[in-house]
C-alpha cells in the first residue's frame, strides 16, 4: 500500500452551514388535461341558459399522472429507506490542488454509506482518493483514475465514488493528485434516482420493481459494471451487495437483473450509457 505523499499545497475545507438534510426531493411533473373546448350551444329559446360542454378527459393523460404520482411516492419511500438504513449528515465540501487531506465530521464517519462526488481537472497524473482510519492510515482506495474504465484521461474526472456497508466508514480522505480537485461528500439519501440514460460513473437510488433489463454503451474500448446494494442496508450488517453485470470490453449491448427497490446502484463507465429499466 503506497504511503502518504507530502502535505497538499492548497486545501480548503468548508462544512455547509445548513442542518442535516439528506433528503432527495422528488419532483412530479403533472400534465394538465386540457383538450380543445367544444363549440358552445346557441342561446336557448326557452329562456334557460345554454349548457357549455365539459372539457374532454384524456384517459392516457390521466393514467400518466397517476403513474407519475406512484413513482414519486416510491422515490420518497426509497429516500426514507436510505436515511434509515445508512444514516444521514450535512454535506461536506472540500477543494484543493495537489496532495491533500479532508477530515470528516463524526456524523459522516458514523454513516455506513456515503457518496463522494469528485471533479478533477488539469492533472498530469491520476487522482487517487484513499479512505483513512482514525489513526490516519490508508486502508482502501476509493478512486483511482488510472483505471481506463473510469476516464479516458487520467488527469480529468467528473463522477462519483463512495463507501458502503461492506467497509468501515473513513475518518478522513487522503488525496493524491497534481491537478485541481473539488470534493463533496453526501449521504446515500442524496443520490439521484436511477435514470434510463446517463454518462460516467455515478451512484443512484433505485425505487423500481426490479427485474431483467437491457442496455447499451457506444464506447466499446472499455468495459462497464453495475453493482446493486439491495434492501437490507449496512446498519443491519447485511450489505446485500451483488454484481449485476460485468461487461466484456468488445460488447456494446448488455443485460442483467435488478432486485426490487429500494436499493443503491453504482454504474461504472467512462462514457454514455442507456438502460431499459424494468
Amino acid at each position: 500500500m503506497p504511503g502518504p505523499r507530502s502535505a497538499g499545497r492548497s486545501l480548503t475545507v468548508n462544512r455547509r452551514a445548513a442542518q442535516t438534510v439528506g433528503v432527495l426531493l422528488a419532483v412530479v411533473l403533472m400534465a394538465a388535461c386540457g383538450g380543445a373546448r367544444g363549440e358552445t350551444s346557441s342561446p336557448s329559446t326557452s329562456g334557460e341558459p345554454a349548457a357549455t360542454p365539459a372539457d374532454p378527459v384524456d384517459p392516457a393523460a390521466s393514467g400518466s399522472t397517476e403513474a407519475s404520482g406512484d413513482g414519486a411516492s416510491q422515490q420518497e419511500a426509497a429516500t426514507a429507506w436510505a436515511e434509515e438504513s445508512y444514516g444521514t449528515f450535512a454535506p461536506v465540501d472540500a477543494e484543493g490542488e495537489g496532495d491533500g487531506q479532508v477530515e470528516l465530521p463524526a456524523e459522516v464517519t458514523a454513516a455506513s454509506f456515503g457518496i463522494i462526488r469528485v471533479t478533477y481537472t488539469g492533472g498530469s497524473e491520476p487522482i487517487v482518493v484513499w479512505a483513512q482510519d482514525d489513526a490516519g492510515e490508508g486502508y482502501m482506495i476509493l478512486l483511482d483514475t488510472w483505471a481506463q474504465l473510469l476516464t479516458a484521461d487520467p488527469g480529468e474526472f467528473d463522477g462519483e465514488t463512495g463507501w458502503s456497508g461492506i467497509n468501515d466508514p473513513p475518518s478522513s480522505l487522503r488525496i493524491e493528485a497534481d491537478g485541481r480537485w473539488e470534493i463533496t461528500v453526501l449521504p446515500a439519501a442524496a443520490a439521484d434516482p436511477l435514470p434510463s440514460e446517463g454518462e460516467g460513473t455515478r451512484i443512484y437510488l433505485y425505487s423500481g420493481p426490479g427485474g431483467p433489463y437491457v442496455g447499451s454503451k457506444p464506447d466499446t474500448e472499455v468495459g462497464m459494471s453495475i453493482t446493486e446494494i439491495a434492501s437490507g442496508g449496512g446498519r443491519t450488517g447485511d450489505s446485500g451487495t451483488r454484481e449485476t453485470i460485468a461487461e466484456k470490453v468488445a460488447e456494446a449491448d448488455f443485460a442483467g437483473e435488478l432486485s426490487p427497490g429500494p436499493s443503491m446502484v453504482s454504474v461504472n463507465h467512462r462514457g454514455r450509457w442507456t438502460i431499459d429499466l424494468p
